[in-house]
């Protein structure tokens, strides 16, 4: 991830944690972020999400080392990735909950989290679309 533009890059990072894959985060250009004034908390962020993030400067091959310990300890599992779960409100919750239902009874819930499913439904999002059409129950 661009530590100069989070913001634009956490949409992302929040899709893949909602989907429930074991995410390992390389803040990458910390450099440039630091003489831009940008202050990022690491540890705080990763707190926040539930991950492990690692500060690199790829280009100078800075934090690549302690990036590829983090991978290899989140995929031995001696390095834990937390679930988060996005609060949409009450209303919207409400319907994921109610989608969440009918989906966690299809064979794509063997495949994807039934609440990110239902989140993408409500988002209209054309390629979950296609897949819940032609899924079996």
């Amino acid at each position: 991830m661009d530590a100069t533009n989070l913001e634009r890059n956490l949409y992302l990072t929040v899709q893949l944690l909602e989907l429930e894959a074991k995410v390992v985060m390389a803040l990458n250009m910390m450099d440039e972020a630091a003489s831009r004034n940008h202050h990022i908390d690491v540890k705080k962020l990763s707190e926040l999400l539930r991950i492990p993030i690692v500060p690199t400067v790829a280009n100078r091959n800075r934090g690549t080392k302690e990036l590829l310990e983090a991978i290899i300890a989140v995929a031995e599992g001696r390095a834990e990735v937390g679930e988060i779960q996005i609060s949409y409100g009450k209303e919207i919750e409400d319907e994921i909950a109610t989608l969440e239902k009918l989906l966690s009874t299809t064979s794509l819930a063997l495949k994807y989290s039934p609440r990110w499913l239902a989140v993408k439904l409500l988002e209209n999002d054309e390629e979950v679309i296609k897949k819940i059409v032609g899924v079996k129950a």
